[in-house]
């Protein structure tokens, strides 16, 4: 990740706001912070924080640090002719989960910022450069200052958001290991979204932030991996192999690039990932390897949802269990029935649901309104 120090000579540069990017319309990744007369203008990036970042989701601010050390989300008023926002509801961060001292005393210094402001208060000011970013600065009431940056991670190639994929076979070493489909595997699906960037689901699921450099079409993890609930007993050496190719085994190695190409045949497209190791993963744009007998299909409806979400599999056996995980990760208490679940308390983004039909693990994204 490059850190960003020019700061000073980008404002002085910019001579007044601008009303064409908005607050709330934008992902904003934090490049400086000043509390109490010390500025950090080097932001950590390690294995627990690789960047801290801040969205608006309605009337509610949030802010993480790759989902390792800390965050908070909170109700918020802005009031857009004088520039202010406010925190309407006390602050209450999450529990600092960093084990670095250094991460520990940036997260409690980041937290500070937002606490210490009398009345929780803030103004700010949104500037754009002229190389098509934008610059956030929020300042408390008492003089301490965070500053933002917008378009930090490059959209996600068309080419490779286009399509659901489904992994074909594992090249390591010059060596093919495929997926064993035929013994109960389920589908192993690959998908590139705005959301959370990066999602693949096995017996387990693997979650994380991308950062793509178009130029070369290549692209490195930004966010730490996270794997839910290893139902993986049965596959454990397979699944230990796809996970290696992302360097996910334990943690994600953030050096570490990938490089990505689409091929088109006559029938479909093939996605080729290359790590840094010479190792490659072909996923294909539709699924060709499992005989239509062994799949299990299950359905989500409505989705996008409102209220409740069902679930339906085209075999009718019956669902042994339902969780849902938000985006971070974090398992969400809901009331399941049957094979149902009641989401009208849910926030609108994105949700995971893991279910168990005929001791099988299937994995489905979901979308709440």
């Amino acid at each position: 990740m490059k850190i960003i120090t020019f700061f000073l000579i980008l404002l002085a540069t910019l001579q007044t706001f601008s009303q064409n990017t908005s607050i709330t319309d934008n992902e904003w990744v934090l490049q400086e912070l000043t509390v109490d007369g010390n500025t950090i203008n080097t932001i950590p990036n390690n294995s627990e924080i690789h960047y801290i970042k801040l969205g608006f989701l309605g009337n509610n601010i949030v802010t993480y640090d790759n989902f390792a050390c800390g965050g908070f989300f909170l109700d918020v008023s802005i009031d857009s002719a004088s520039s202010t926002l406010s925190i309407t509801e006390n602050f209450n961060p999450y529990e600092i989960s960093c084990l670095e001292n250094d991460n520990i005393e940036f997260t409690n210094t980041y937290y500070s910022f937002f606490q210490n402001s009398e009345g929780l208060n803030f103004t700010y000011g949104v500037v754009d450069t002229n190389n098509e970013e934008a610059i956030l600065t929020l300042t408390s009431s008492n003089g301490d200052q965070a500053l933002f940056i917008n378009n930090y991670f490059p959209s996600v190639p068309t080419a490779l958001s286009a399509n659901s994929w489904y992994l074909e076979k594992i090249v390591e070493n010059n060596t093919e290991f495929f997926p064993p489909y035929a013994n109960g595997l389920d589908v192993i699906e690959a998908n590139f979204l705005e959301e959370v960037d990066f999602w693949t689901n096995n017996c387990q699921l693997l979650m994380a932030q991308i950062h793509y450099n178009n130029e070369s079409e290549s692209f490195h993890f930004d966010a730490k991996n996270l794997q839910l609930e290893n139902d993986c007993e049965n596959f454990t050496s397979f699944i230990n192999l796809y996970n290696s190719f992302f360097n996910a085994v334990e943690e994600l190695n953030f050096e570490n690039s990938f490089d990505f190409q689409i091929n088109q045949n006559s029938t479909h497209s093939v996605l080729i990932l290359t790590n840094t190791n010479g190792d490659q993963a072909y996923y294909n744009s539709e699924f060709l390897s499992l005989p239509t007998e062994n799949r299990l299909n299950v359905s989500v409806y409505p989705n996008p949802a409102r209220e409740k979400i069902y679930f339906s599999s085209d075999s009718n056996l019956p669902i042994k269990w339902v969780h849902i995980f938000d985006a971070t990760g974090k398992k969400i208490k809901l009331s399941i029935e049957k094979n149902s679940i009641d989401v009208s308390s849910l926030k609108s983004g994105i949700y995971f649901a893991k279910l168990e039909i005929n001791n099988r693990t299937v994995v489905k994204k979901i979308s709440i309104e």
